[in-house]
């Protein structure tokens, strides 16, 4: 082969190509035109249909969920798909984001699919029930030049509601009634339910812990006396998932206050006795503060009369006594307890004036110990029952009900951090029946949630106020229901959403129904979340998870005993 005719000829070729170059030339009356990148000839001696290099970034062509999406799915899989080749390497946690409008980031795992052009971050634990997301791919995602997307790619989502399960057991001990469940649940999703149950003897107090993932734990038994009868048990649990119960128990010739602690990496600690007296102490409440420090409170006799007593719990350090909280020298009965952020309590309770009952409160000042009681409430009727909760800024609100001459109505009294109790007011003037029972919630915004059952001349219904900056919006009833509803509870979750639950008559027996409010949108439709006619259920309790979840627990007759059941929304 003549290799040098073939160097030649390149060299003709290349000063061939540089002699037309030198022929583009606008003063020699011609010209030589390149073709475009599309094989055109536009004679255009400006050189602007030369080949230009793309300097154009990605962009997100379509996204899982959908932009303004309801109902999402709370184990969803985001996804994002671009228009051109990315570069993978730019494609991490740190640009493809998820958090919640109104709250923090959300841990996740972010893959690519190169073949498809498909990012995906998968959440790592559970989306939160009705709550509205925000997901963002960022301009440090670039494709394989390297240039960056022109602009971030946001978009928002609200994720589904929750749905109730089935009814299960949760004692399976044939041994004896069982009845008076309470339960409280943590921030990570476990819950702690506690109740009294025969043991053929006597009654005792058993306890079971549900973890999240894994459903309920064994029942364990609380105390061991075998002396005499357990009543009251009560049970808070703090952030971390430690628990405390409490509950009143006779020695044989006296009642007495006891708790047992749970610890979440140890178990039950052993029940111990937290008050010291002689003489018959009863009707304990328990409630937690962020700190891990807890406050109980009952009432106790003193030989005279009836008295308000307390004991602080210190994490690591254990119950430091019990004391007296009130000198007013006559009967208190049902005290309750809040504790606040900054382990501030705060209890109240009815105390007899001579003619009637009155609602008083103290203060537990962290560091300084109780102060003074005082009146909260200057009505000429007979008050009971009072309930009270705390919102994150250290305020409160307290509700009970109040003879106004002819109906016991609901009246509240809102507490100010740093000012003191406001002027009590009613909530809802009755005109119809009595108003029994109210409970009272608050959100971590400040809105509070009241429910109560009240006659309406023929039944019992179950009614609702909500309380916002301002005041009261006003009662209205959550249930449409022909059978009379009694003994509501309330919890809202960290999103301001809320569930009430109540037993109420079917037409057969006693069941449990519950109905959710939705911030924003109000109260929805009543549901019944157990079928079971075989006998009455009653005593429904109700906690909330951070995440949305709830467990509802309550007694209910099998035909030959009481049994605790459970139900889930999630």
């Amino acid at each position: 082969m003549n290799y040098n005719h073939i160097v030649r000829l390149g060299s003709v070729c290349v000063l061939s190509a540089i002699l037309l170059v030198g022929c583009n030339d606008s003063s020699s009356g011609g010209s030589v035109s390149s073709p475009t990148a599309g094989g055109d000839s536009s004679g255009d001696s400006s050189g602007s249909g030369e080949n230009t290099p793309d300097t154009t970034g990605p962009s997100v062509v379509q996204t899982t969920p959908a932009a303004d999406e309801t109902g999402v799915s709370r184990t969803i899989a985001l996804t994002a798909e671009f228009d051109e080749d990315v570069l993978g390497t730019s494609v991490s946690n740190s640009t493809v984001l998820l958090e919640e409008v109104a709250g923090s980031a959300v841990a996740g795992t972010v893959t690519f699919d190169g073949a498809a052009n498909i990012a995906t971050l998968e959440p790592d634990a559970r989306l939160t029930l009705l709550t509205e997301y925000e997901a963002s791919v960022t301009t440090e995602v670039a494709d394989l030049l390297g240039n960056p997307m022109a602009s971030a790619h946001t978009w928002r989502f609200t994720t589904e509601d929750g749905a109730w399960g089935e009814a299960q057991l949760l004692e399976m001990s044939d041994i004896g009634r069982a009845a008076d469940p309470q339960i409280a649940t943590s921030a990570d999703g476990t819950a702690m339910a506690v109740w009294r149950q025969h043991d053929g003897t006597y009654y005792s107090i058993y306890a079971s812990r549900y973890v999240a993932g894994s459903g309920w734990q064994a029942v364990e038994l609380l105390e061991t006396s075998n002396l005499a009868n357990v009543f009251g048990a009560q049970v808070a649990v703090d952030g971390a998932g430690n628990a405390l119960a409490v509950w009143q128990q006779s020695d044989g010739s006296t009642t007495s206050i006891y708790a047992n602690r749970y610890t979440a990496d140890s178990g039950w600690q052993g029940a111990e006795l937290i008050e010291t007296g002689s003489t018959t102490a009863e009707h304990p409440q328990i409630a937690f503060g962020a700190d891990g420090s807890a406050m109980a409170v009952w009432r106790q006799d003193d030989g005279s009369r009836r008295v308000i007593h307390a004991n602080r719990y210190v994490a690591g350090s254990g119950w430091q006594g019990d004391e007296p909280i009130e000198t007013n020298g006559n009967h208190a009965s049902v005290p309750q307890v809040a504790v606040d952020i900054d382990g501030n309590a705060l209890a109240v309770w009815a105390q007899w004036d001579g003619s009637r009952n009155n609602i008083y409160a103290n203060r537990y000042v962290a560091g300084n110990g109780w102060q003074v009681s005082q009146l909260i409430e200057t009505g000429n009727g007979a008050a009971n029952d009072p309930q009270i909760a705390f919102d994150n800024d250290g305020n409160a609100l307290a509700v009970w009900v109040q003879n106004d001459g002819t109906y016991d109505n609901v009246h509240f009294n809102r507490y100010v951090a740093g000012t003191g109790w406001q002027t009590d007011e009613p909530i809802e003037a009755g005109n119809a029946g009595n108003a029994s029972f109210p409970q009272i919630a608050i959100d971590d915004a400040g809105n509070a949630l009241a429910v109560w059952h009240k006659r309406d001349g023929v039944q019992s219904d179950i009614v609702a106020s909500l309380y916002v900056a301002g005041g009261w919006q006003g009662a209205e009833p959550i249930e449409t229901g022909n059978g009379g509803a009694i003994s509501p509870q309330v919890a809202f979750d960290s999103k301001g959403n809320a569930l009430a639950v109540w037993q109420q008559n079917a037409g057969v027996t006693d069941h449990i129904y519950a109905n959710r409010y939705v911030a924003g949108a109000g109260w929805q439709v009543a549901e019944l979340i157990e079928t079971d006619d075989a006998g009455a259920a009653s005593s429904p309790q109700i906690a909330i998870g951070m995440d949305g979840s709830a467990l509802a627990v309550w007694h209910q007759h099998d035909g030959a005993r009481t049994n605790i059941y459970v139900n889930q929304l999630k």
